[in-house]
């Protein structure tokens, strides 16, 4: 028994540090899943096992692979899902860490200090955010600068918030060239100002979303009730017609779901929108830069390196064409025009006149930041207002009925197999 569990031991250890066990390992860890691969298959293993079986006894062969398809499609979800959780916990761990920093900066210490005592003081609650600020207190202690510390330590498991991002900029930052502690106290409003519209778009979808699962989950359930309780209606789906036609309809429900889906789900957006929703959380940083002394163009490259990718493009040019010493102002004009985010176009009016006139920019900048989070957050609860409804409409006019006439031929199905409907003689 001992010699067994020893080789056990050994194979699972050799899996863990494999290739594909270490590409599991990434995504357990992304999932704040807190077991090792090996332990992860052999779950698997022993839950697809009487899945299978049980399938067999219905469907024979097909029933098996579906039993055992459904365990890993289960699995693959449930990291998904885990992964997103993590990224949601780290947004909203950021203002936190934000204000922790801040308190402590305000209060003397130094960057490498701060970090380690907001770390400390983290509360248990916070299991996305905690073990980052620990590793990167560990990557500060190495040698590593405390803005790139946590940077590192928050995608070192491959999932990092660009919230999480903005603090460590700022706190590079104050490590490098000081500023204003306040500034931290402002970003964390500014990343909860951004959370809380995305929380309030979600609430109102969250009917058309769970509707449009629910009613094929229902239908499945049903499904699966009926052909293991009724021998006659488990044999008829066997067919080649029945099976044909539940595909299809199968099909129809599941494009129809994940068309309802989309509608109401979270969207990512792209281009000039996606650049302007980054926008507030960009100028932050600058107008953070500005105070601590640094140049415009020092402001743009630390926003842009921890900004949606959109916005980050556009600040990379507005960098490149100031480097041929053209003035910020114009830059900024003529790729707010290309690009089509008009809000660039209302900032560079505000630099050229502060410029001209040798006016502090920063708190301006503010202010245009909390004007684009007003715009944003009402945009986006409009845009979530018109899809919820949309997304119920697909969910009652595909959904539902596909997934009622797949049940009607499961039965008929088993009518015609047991003989129920062919009359007399």
């Amino acid at each position: 028994m001992t010699g067994a569990r020893h080789l056990a031991m050994r194979l699972a250890a050799a899996y863990d540090r494999c290739r594909p066990g270490r590409r599991l390992e990434r995504r357990l860890r992304r999932a704040m899943i807190e077991t090792s691969p090996a332990r992860w298959r052999l779950g698997q293993a022993l839950l697809m096992l009487p899945l299978a079986l049980l399938g067999f006894a219905a469907l024979g062969l097909a029933g098996a692979g579906l039993g055992a398809a459904a365990v890993r499609t289960g699995g693959g979800v449930l990291l998904r899902v885990g992964a997103r959780r993590r990224l949601a916990a780290l947004e909203r761990g950021g203002p936190l860490l934000a204000r922790r920093l801040g308190a402590e900066l305000a209060a003397g210490a130094g960057a490498d200090d701060a970090l380690a005592a907001s770390a400390a003081s983290l509360p248990d609650t916070e299991r996305a955010v905690r073990p980052v600020a620990r590793e990167a207190v560990v990557r500060a202690t190495l040698g590593e600068e405390p803005g790139a510390a946590l940077a590192g330590a928050a995608t070192s498991a491959g999932v990092a918030g660009r919230g999480l991002q903005a603090v460590a900029a700022l706190l590079g930052l104050q490590g490098r060239a000081g500023g204003d502690p306040d500034s931290f106290e402002r970003l964390a409003a500014a990343l909860e100002a951004s959370t809380a519209m995305r929380d309030d778009a979600r609430a109102l979808t969250a009917e058309a979303r769970l509707v449009a699962v629910g009613v094929p989950a229902l239908a499945g359930v049903l499904g699966v009730t009926l052909v293991l309780t009724e021998p006659a209606i488990g044999a008829g789906v066997a067919t080649p017609l029945a099976a044909g036609a539940l595909g299809v309809l199968s099909a129809v429900a599941l494009a129809g779901t994940l068309a309802a889906r989309r509608l109401a789900g979270d969207r990512t957006e792209r281009g000039a929108r996606a650049a302007t929703a980054a926008l507030p959380i960009a100028l932050e940083l600058v107008a953070a830069t500005l105070r601590a002394g640094a140049p415009l163009d020092r402001g743009l490259a630390l926003a842009g390196g921890c900004t949606d990718p959109a916005l980050a493009r556009l600040l990379v040019q507005v960098r490149t064409e100031a480097a041929t010493g053209r003035p910020v102002a114009s830059a900024l004009v003529e790729v707010a025009a290309r690009s089509g985010v008009e809000a660039l176009a209302t900032v560079a009016g505000l630099v050229e006149r502060r410029q001209r006139l040798g006016l502090p920019l920063a708190p301006p900048l503010v202010a245009i930041a909390s004007a684009l989070r007003a715009q944003a957050r009402a945009e986006c609860l409009a845009r979530a207002a018109r899809r919820g409804p949309l997304a119920s409409v697909v969910t009652a006019t595909v959904v539902a009925p596909a997934c009622a006439l797949a049940l009607l031929c499961a039965v008929l199905a088993g009518l015609l197999r047991g003989g129920h409907l062919l009359g007399p003689g």
